[in-house]
């Protein structure tokens, strides 16, 4: 993750940049491709 950090320091001003960074297997979205993005933020409070 420190690779993916460093590409972004490069590229995005510090109020862009993410906090974390989370690595999944694969992303939740629905049929119309759209992110679940509540199953993403269970999946980071199963992570801490």
């Amino acid at each position: 993750m420190s690779a993916m950090h460093d590409y972004l320091v490069g590229r995005l001003s510090p109020y862009k940049r993410p906090e974390k960074i989370l690595r999944v297997a694969t992303i939740p979205t629905t049929a119309s491709g759209k992110l679940l993005k509540h199953q993403l933020r269970q999946m980071l409070a199963e992570q801490k």
